[in-house]
C-alpha cells in the first residue's frame, strides 16, 4: 500500500474517531445542577444507595489486576442465602453499568435484595482494570489484548476468586454484550472446565456472530479495515477513560439531550425502547470506559467475517505462530456444557436478531430463549422497567437453572 493510499485511508479513520470524540465531549454553555451519581465511582454508587460494599483485587495469570466489587448483603443488612452471582459488563463498559440506576431498577441491587451474593467484575483495560503486576498503561504491551484474553484469563480468574472467597462450589454468571462473548469463548474452547463451576450462564444480548450489526462504530471500523492501519497510527488505547472527559460529558445531556443519545447510540444503536432519558447525564459520566484498540479491531474483524473466532493476526505465518494454524481457530459454542439461558432484544443493533438466531442454532439443544421484542442493547442494563420485563426472569433462572444438553 502506497503512502498516499495510506494517508487517504487514515483520513476517514481519524474522522470517525474525531466524530466519536466530539459526540461524547461537546459541552453546553450552561451546565445545570448535576446528579450526584455523575461523580460517584462504583463503590460510591453502591454505598450511596445504602448497600454494603467490599472491594477485591483479582490478579490474572498474566498479571492484570482487576478491581471487582462485592455487595455482600441486602440494603437491610440481611446476609445472602442464595449463593454468589457474577455480573459481567459489556464492551467499552464497566461494573458501573449495573448500579447506575435507582436501587429498584439496577440488577445488582435487585439481586442483593433477593438474597444473592453479588459480585461485579471488571476486565482488563477498563476504568477498574488499569493495573498490572509488571506493566504500566504507558507500555504498549499493556494494551496488547482482546476479548480472547478476557476469556482466557479474566473470566477464569474472577470465577476462581469468587468461589475461593465464598467457599461455594458453583457461581451464577450473568453477562451482557461482551460479557457474554468472553464467557462463550471460555466455555466453548479456552476453559471448558469452567462449566463445572457455573450454576448457570445467563446471556443478556449475546454477541458471537456479528455480521448483521448496525452499530455505527463497529461497522465503521470494519469498513475502514482499521486493523491494517493500527500499527501505522500507533493507537493502543481506544477512547482513553480520562477523568476530564467524564466530567465534561454530562453537562450537555440536559440542555442538548440528542447529542448524548447520539454519543451512546453510535456504539449500541439508536433503538432503545426503555431508555431512561432522565438518567442520561449519569450514563454519560460513566460510559464509555476504556479498552484497547486491538480489542476493537477484533470486533471489526468479526463484523467483516461474520465468524465467532480468535483474533486474526493478518497473515498465515503470524497466525501459525500464535495458534499453529493458518487461520484463527473458531469458537464452537456447541461445546458449551454449562446450563445457559439467552435473553435478546428484537431491536438490538449490536446483537442483531439475525445474528442471535444463528447463535441459537449452534448452541446445545434446549437452551431457553427469551425475546424482549421492544428492547435494544442497553435496555437490558439501563431499562427503566427492566426489573419486570427481564430481571424477575433472571432471578427465576438463577434459582432454577435449565437443563441443557450437549
Amino acid at each position: 500500500m502506497s503512502s498516499m493510499s495510506l494517508n487517504r485511508t487514515c483520513v476517514p479513520l481519524r474522522a470517525l474517531a474525531l466524530a466519536l470524540a466530539l459526540a461524547l465531549s461537546l459541552v453546553a454553555a450552561v451546565a445545570l445542577a448535576a446528579d450526584p451519581d455523575e461523580h460517584r465511582p462504583c463503590p460510591e454508587l453502591i454505598t450511596s444507595k445504602g448497600y454494603p460494599l467490599e472491594t477485591h483485587n483479582v490478579t490474572t495469570a498474566d498479571g492484570y489486576i482487576l478491581t471487582c466489587f462485592r455487595i455482600p448483603a441486602s440494603r437491610t443488612g440481611a446476609k445472602p442465602t442464595r449463593g454468589p452471582v457474577i455480573l459481567a459488563h459489556g464492551v467499552m463498559d464497566s461494573s458501573n453499568t449495573w448500579v447506575m440506576n435507582n436501587a429498584e431498577e439496577s440488577l445488582a441491587f435487585i439481586l442483593a435484595d433477593a438474597s444473592f451474593d453479588v459480585w461485579l467484575m471488571n476486565v482488563r483495560g477498563n476504568l477498574y482494570g488499569l493495573q498490572n503486576t509488571h506493566l504500566s498503561t504507558n507500555d504498549a504491551e499493556f494494551w496488547d489484548f482482546t476479548w480472547d484474553d478476557m476469556a482466557n484469563y479474566d473470566v477464569p480468574a474472577v470465577v476462581s476468586y469468587v468461589l475461593n472467597s465464598t467457599n461455594a462450589t458453583k457461581v451464577g454468571y450473568v453477562g451482557h454484550s461482551q460479557g457474554t462473548t468472553q464467557a462463550m469463548a471460555a466455555l466453548s474452547l479456552l476453559h471448558p472446565e469452567l462449566a463445572d463451576k457455573l450454576s448457570v450462564f445467563i446471556a443478556l444480548c449475546p454477541v458471537a456472530h456479528i455480521g448483521h450489526t448496525t452499530s455505527l462504530l463497529l461497522k465503521g471500523l470494519a469498513e475502514l479495515h482499521a486493523d491494517q492501519l493500527v500499527s501505522l497510527l500507533g493507537l493502543k488505547e481506544f477512547i482513553p477513560d480520562t477523568a476530564t472527559l467524564h466530567k465534561l460529558l454530562p453537562a450537555i445531556c440536559i440542555p442538548v439531550p440528542s447529542l448524548c443519545e447520539d454519543g451512546i447510540f453510535l456504539i449500541a444503536g439508536f433503538d432503545q425502547a426503555d431508555y431512561n432519558v432522565t438518567r442520561q447525564p449519569v450514563y454519560m459520566a460513566h460510559f464509555p470506559s476504556s479498552t484497547s484498540t486491538k480489542n476493537m479491531i477484533h470486533w471489526a474483524q468479526d463484523v467483516r467475517t461474520d465468524k465467532f473466532q480468535r483474533y486474526d493476526y493478518g497473515t498465515a505465518a503470524a497466525n501459525r505462530q500464535h495458534y499453529g494454524t493458518d487461520t484463527p481457530p473458531q469458537y464452537n459454542v456447541t461445546n458449551i456444557r454449562a446450563p445457559m439461558v439467552v435473553f435478546a432484544g428484537g431491536h438490538d443493533a449490536l446483537a442483531d436478531p439475525t445474528d442471535v438466531a444463528q447463535l441459537m442454532k449452534e448452541l446445545p439443544a434446549n437452551v431457553p430463549y427469551v425475546s424482549v421484542e421492544a428492547y435494544g442493547h442497553l435496555d437490558f442494563v439501563w431499562g427503566e422497567h427492566a426489573n419486570t420485563t427481564v430481571y424477575q426472569q433472571v432471578i427465576q433462572y438463577l434459582l432454577s437453572p435449565p437443563r441443557t444438553s450437549v
